[in-house]
């Protein structure tokens, strides 16, 4: 009888990361920040704390799936002096994930997106889900969007294999946040 690893650790990978997520929600502000633009500053924020082994230049970030409010051209302005290329891939083609820096997931079926990340372990990369309220998927970080609010939700276990290093400042800022609502 063949056991397969990863049915095995599913129960308590799943476990650990629901232990482990910590959420934090960043009010749309008094001014009519739009979710769109919020998101875009959620993840150019991400980027900025995070450390890759060799640090790009320039970052290469592909969206997969079906995504409501992030936009590129409001991702460019984000990023300011670092270069941000923004690519729309299809899902279910396989091979362009190995190019990508950073990994953002739409709305896409459980088996696109596990394919997906698992195709993303293989360098360091960046993975930011859009649809995962609960962040028990693999990506490093999940948006939650909930009426005027973006929530971002950090899973610990990713982020502890990835080769890609966050800065312990985010954990102090999503303590503050916690703190504050």
């Amino acid at each position: 009888m063949r056991i397969s690893v990863r049915r095995l650790l599913k129960p308590f990978v799943f476990a650990s990361v629901i232990a482990a997520t910590i959420a934090v929600t960043l009010r749309a502000d008094a001014a009519g920040t739009d979710i769109g633009a919020q998101m875009a500053h959620m993840v150019s924020g991400i980027v900025g704390y995070a450390r890759w082994p060799v640090q790009p230049t320039s970052y290469r970030l592909c969206v997969a799936g079906k995504v409501v409010h992030l936009r590129a051209d409001r991702l460019t302005a984000e990023f300011g002096e670092h270069a941000v290329a923004v690519s729309y891939e299809m899902p279910h083609e396989t091979g362009w994930v190995r190019t990508c820096d950073i990994l953002y997931l739409g709305k896409l079926s459980l088996e696109q997106r596990y394919r997906l990340l698992n195709e993303a372990v293989e360098r360091p990369t960046l993975t930011i889900s859009e649809d995962d309220d609960a962040c028990a998927d693999a990506s490093m970080f999940c948006l939650a969007i909930k009426d005027n609010y973006v929530a971002l939700l950090i899973n610990l276990d990713a982020v502890s294999r990835s080769a890609i290093r966050i800065n312990p400042k985010v954990l102090q800022m999503v303590r503050r946040k916690q703190v504050q609502s």
